[in-house]
């Protein structure tokens, strides 16, 4: 069975920073990779770590566990954020899974509903419906204004990997 890592963001207290919290759920501990670069292992059932990454960010987060290659994300499921606005994707590898991931904004309102226009994503197999390499651009959906966009992407995200 192929294990989860959660990854949260704390609540974005600088203007110019946004700040997430990986959370390891998978039995094994793993080792963690952002952007190719290890960042040390993390431990099983609930080891974590607080990462600060500088608005505009753009990158991946993920693991080598059951056979990725963390220094070039072949063969790994990544939480990919892109930019200024937030955005957040998955891309996994069409010929080898290794984890699932959820990325979804981290607060909740009213009824467990999320603020703003992006829900929670979901990978947990090869099937999903994920990237099968970076987007190289992003649209704006036709029933929502640009200024309503940039706004509620702003919020902060949580992973689940």
């Amino acid at each position: 069975m192929i294990g989860r890592i959660l990854l949260a963001s704390l609540p974005i207290i600088r203007a110019l920073a946004r700040d997430y919290t990986i959370i390891n759920r998978c039995p094994t501990d793993i080792t963690l990779f952002v952007n190719g670069q290890n960042e040390g292992v993390l431990r099983a059932n609930g080891g974590s770590v607080d990462k600060p990454y500088p608005k505009p960010w753009s990158g991946f987060i993920y693991t080598d566990a059951n056979g990725g290659n963390g220094a070039t994300g072949s063969g790994t499921t990544r939480a990919g954020f892109y930019g200024e606005d937030g955005y957040y994707y998955v891309v996994v590898d069409p010929n080898h899974f290794n984890t699932g991931v959820t990325i979804a904004p981290k607060s909740l309102v009213n009824n467990n509903q999320y603020h703003g226009f992006c829900g929670p994503i979901t990978c947990d197999s090869i099937n999903c419906q994920a990237y099968h390499e970076p987007p190289t651009a992003f649209r704006l959906p036709q029933h929502l204004s640009q200024a309503h966009f940039s706004q509620d992407v702003q919020e902060e995200t949580l992973a689940i990997l």
